[in-house]
Parts: C-alpha cells; structure tokens; sequence
C-alpha cells in the first residue's frame, strides 16, 4: 500500500511537470494588422515591412497590393520597431507598444507613407552662411541622411538647386552712337564757278554687335560644386544627381537672410530596380 502511494506521488509530480511545459510552450500572442497608405491620394500601398523585438529577432512581410493590409503575430507586453520601406516611398520607423494581456488579442495600426513623386521638393533649407559656400552643419547632417536614402533606394535620383545671395542685374546696354551731323551748306551764289563741291561725308563704320555673354552667379557654381563633393560616394553620383546652379533666383527673396532656403532637392526619376 506504501509502495503504490509512492508511485502515485512520483505520477502526479510527473503529470504537473508535463502539464507546466505545455502551458510553458503554448504562448499568448497578439496578432497585430493594419493597413498602409498613400499620405496624398489615401491609396493602399506595397510596402515592406521589417519588425525588430527587444532581443532584436526581426518579423518581415510585404502589405498586400489591393488594399494595403499586413499582419504580423507578435508576443504582447513587448514594445517593438517598425521600418517601412520600399523603393518609392519615403523610409519610416515607428514604435509599437503591445499592452501585456493573458490572452489572444488584436491590434490595429495603420500607417500613412509618403510616396516619391517625380518633382517632389525632399527638402529645402539655409545651407550656406551669406557670402559663403561651405556646407552649415544643418545641411551635412540632412546630406547624411540623403546618402542613406540613395543607399537603399538605388533607382532613386535627385536634383538638387543652388542659389546665390542675389538676383544677378545684366550689364547695361552700351551708349547709343551720336549721327554725325552734315556740315552746312551756305546759300547764295558762288563766287567763283570753278570752286570744287566738298563730297559728303562717309557713313559711320558698323557698329560690331557682340552677344551678351550668359549670367553666371559664380557663389551658386561655388555651393554647387560643395554639395557635389560632399556626396561623391554615393554610388553612380554622376547619374543620380543633378546640381542646378542658374536656376532664376526667387523672385522678391532676400538671399542675405538667415531664413532664405539657398538650396532645394527635389526627387528626379523615381523607377524600381527592375523596370
């Protein structure tokens, strides 16, 4: 009787133990969905999607092209990263918080992404002190960013517009040529017949018409080759980017101030890798 109260301990003990590792196994999850859309037209969107948990494991997927969905089951109680990203959109990180719970949930988070349009101003600040053409710290910390953008985004190219600190004026126009006047001619008659006629005068040589050499706002070049230098390590540089620097000064701006957007980029050919 002793013996078989033993075995049914030992049986018991056994019994929790497996019992536990089976609760222990079976965890509770969140399924987290949503959708991702165009920030301008509201339309749904084929976007990667890459979600980092604390212990960095990563969850991946794409949003489903008719509608923009995408869901991902995730541990709840845990605050995780999202990265969106693709080729024609702008990249966007985001927190997620999933609220503890002790039982199946949903969550639902939907997301807006700014498309790449052709011709779509990325940006335009102060990046030049007046009378300078070195880069202000603003504008290298954005060049960093810009660089890691063309990184991912390999058929992605960019132009980008320099501005001096003013209107350039054309010289003015030379001095018009006074006609010479005809030497008069006194009346009466001549004294003696024989007197020689003075022929008139000859006609004023042509006057050479030089065209007008092109404006070039010399501190605008001088930014622009900044720039240039400053993101020569991107590959295909000489592709993906256009500097601009005779781009007609704004109208009414006053390039001496320290709010004066003296540069602009704006997206240029936006196309996969694989078109």
């Amino acid at each position: 009787m002793k013996l078989f109260s033993v075995k049914f301990i030992l049986l018991a003990v056994f019994c929790l133990t497996l019992s536990g590792n089976i609760i222990a196994q079976t965890k509770v999850v969140t399924l987290l969905q949503g959708t991702i859309t165009d920030e301008e037209s509201g339309k749904p969107m084929t976007v990667d999607f890459e979600i980092t948990d604390p212990t960095g494991a990563k969850t991946r997927g794409k949003s489903i092209p008719n509608n923009g969905s995408y869901q991902a089951v995730l541990e709840p109680g845990n605050t995780y990263t999202i990265l969106l990203s693709s080729f024609d959109i702008l990249r966007k990180v985001e927190k997620i918080v999933l609220p503890p719970s002790e039982k199946y949930s949903i969550a639902t988070h939907d997301y807006k992404v700014q498309k790449l349009r052709s011709g779509m101003e990325l940006n335009a600040l102060h990046a030049f002190k007046a009378g300078q053409s070195n880069l202000s710290s603003e504008a290298t910390n954005y060049f960093t960013e810009l660089k890691e953008m063309m990184k991912r985004n390999r058929s992605l190219t960019v132009i980008i517009t320099t501005f001096g600190d003013e209107a350039l004026q054309p010289p003015p126009p030379p001095a018009p040529i006074e006609p010479t006047p005809d030497p008069a001619i006194k009346k009466g008659k001549s004294k003696s017949k024989s007197k020689k006629v003075e022929p008139p005068p000859s006609p004023p040589p042509p006057v050479e018409i030089v065209p007008q050499e092109p404006l070039i706002d010399h501190l605008a070049v001088q930014r622009g080759e900044a720039v240039k230098l400053y993101l020569q390590d991107v590959k295909n540089a000489d592709s993906r980017i256009k500097i601009v620097t005779d781009e007609p000064f704004p109208k009414g701006a006053n390039g001496l101030s320290p709010d004066f957007k003296n540069l602009q980029v704006k997206v240029g050919e936006v196309k996969s890798l694989f078109d």
